[in-house]
Order: structure tokens, then C-alpha cells, then sequence
């Protein structure tokens, strides 16, 4: 385990793993408790992997965790914190099956809890997950895993945290994907394909968009909805432009860094829209 320091450009190693605890695979996490997680894929009493505790503040590294059997074995990725303070992970192998496990682990009370065992021979839902888990904006936890499903080529899975529930969501087919490996998925926020038409946008033309710099808005009559008020935010949330009298403008954003800029638009039946 080592230490980057950037700014003076200098590598320091932090601490050697040894025979007891060996390849890490994945990342490490820094947790609420400001202590540094991590899992081997090897090493522990089984030889199957272990959980590992480094604290930056005091320098001292812990195995917290022997991993193998029935706990799951052999971890490729690595952890993520859910909301509710608990450090979630995946193994490829063990478990009751053999075929992978989905764990969290108790960073407060340093306890381990294994909730739910991979199986693809009685229900095809994949099995050897090797990459991390995500945490949704709907607080379910979603992965893949690298085989297994109905078609051998892996899946897609959900888990309610909250009830334990699995479902696998997709088969990987080729087609589609197959096999994904030492991977995570990422969840993004998309605009609406469309504006209905008494928003407030629907009254307003902004062009070029994306800009280099200057940034026209010119209105355009809509007897449903009247413009009051056009606003300018930075990606930080601070206000640039405030405009409560609306003509045909331009918005200089020259001196403004690169970067996403929010337009607020507020009309007379008083809804507003940001984009």
C-alpha cells in the first residue's frame, strides 16, 4: 500500500501486505470513519481473501476479516459505502454455491454479514461477479456478474438492500455484451426529450449552445406563457446574471470558465425550469 503525495510529485510506501494478506485487486475506499477499506484476493486463514483496515491518521494497517467457505472467497473488486454507513462488497467464488456472495461488512462494530448467495444452476442469475457494486439514487445496489445466466454470458442484477430481494434485470447474450470484468456501472441524470408546451423555455431561443462565449436569448411570443425573469447560475450555484426586464440580450460568458452553466427561467404562472 502506498502514499502519492502530487503536489511534491513523491511515492511513499505506506506498508507491505506480506504472505498473510496478498493481491489486491480492487481500489481502496475511504470510509465515514476516515479509515481506508479494502479487500484481498488472496491470503487470510483460508487463503481466500480478507477485509483490510489502514488508518491514515496513525499509520496502522488490520486485517479485519478472513474471507473463504460459506463467506465468499476471492474478491476482485471493491467496496462501496451505502447510505446507511455499511461497506458493501462481491466475491467471485464461495458461498453456499461456490459461485459468489453479496457482503456487507460493519466498519463500526467490525461484523461481517453475508446476504445473498449467487446461484445459477436452480435460478439463472449469474454467477462470478468480479467487478463493484453501485449504490442508485433509489438506494438499491446494482452489479454484473461475468457468467452465468441463461445464456453463459453473464447478467445484470438489482439487490433491495432494504428486504433482501434480488432480481437479475438482463442477460448479457454477446449481442448486448458479455463477460464484463473488473468493471462498476455508472448512473447518470438525462435531460427530458421534450418540453411541454406552456413551459417557459418554449418562449426563449439560446443559441450557440454550447457557446465559446457570448450567449444570445431572444424571445419569441407564446400567449400561454409570458417570460418575468431569466437567471444565470455556474455549475457552484452562484448567480451571474439577473434579468427581471426581458428584450432580445446576449450573455457574455467569456471571462467564465469552461464548464455547464444553469439557465433559470421563470414565466408568469409562476413555474420555473432549469436546464
Amino acid at each position: 500500500m502506498f502514499q502519492y503525495n502530487s503536489a511534491a510529485s513523491t511515492l511513499q510506501t505506506k506498508t507491505h501486505l506480506g504472505t498473510g494478506h496478498e493481491f489486491p485487486y480492487g481500489s481502496l475506499l475511504n470510509a465515514n470513519d476516515e479509515k481506508l477499506y479494502g479487500m484481498t484476493y488472496a491470503g487470510g486463514s483460508e487463503n481466500k481473501g480478507s477485509i483490510i483496515q489502514y488508518d491514515p491518521a496513525a499509520s496502522t494497517y488490520i486485517k479485519k476479516f478472513d474471507l473463504g467457505g460459506i463467506y465468499g472467497s476471492s474478491p476482485y473488486g471493491s467496496f462501496i459505502q451505502t447510505k446507511d454507513g455499511y461497506l458493501y462488497g462481491l466475491t467471485s467464488h464461495g458461498g453456499l454455491n461456490d459461485e459468489g456472495v453479496i457482503f456487507k461488512y460493519d466498519p463500526v462494530n467490525s461484523k461481517y454479514y453475508k446476504v445473498f448467495d449467487f446461484d445459477n444452476n436452480t435460478q439463472p442469475n449469474g454467477k462470478s461477479p468480479y467487478g463493484t457494486l453501485l449504490q442508485a439514487s433509489n438506494g438499491r445496489l446494482y452489479g454484473m456478474t461475468y457468467v452465468g445466466g441463461t445464456n453463459s454470458r453473464g447478467t445484470l442484477f438489482e439487490f433491495n438492500i432494504k428486504d433482501s430481494v434480488f432480481i437479475k434485470k438482463m442477460d448479457f447474450n454477446n449481442i448486448n455484451g458479455a463477460r464484463p470484468y473488473y468493471t462498476q456501472l455508472l448512473e447518470i441524470n438525462t435531460l427530458p426529450n421534450s418540453i411541454e408546451e406552456n413551459n417557459p423555455l418554449n418562449s426563449i431561443d439560446i443559441f450557440p449552445n454550447p457557446t465559446k462565449g457570448i450567449t444570445y436569448l431572444k424571445t419569441k411570443p407564446n400567449e400561454k406563457c409570458k417570460i418575468r425573469s431569466l437567471e444565470v447560475y455556474n455549475a457552484f450555484g452562484e448567480q451571474l446574471y439577473n434579468v427581471t426586464q426581458l428584450n432580445d440580450l446576449s450573455i457574455d460568458l467569456s471571462s467564465q470558465p469552461n464548464g455547464i452553466y444553469i439557465i433559470k427561467v421563470g414565466s408568469e404562472i409562476k413555474k420555473v425550469v432549469k436546464f
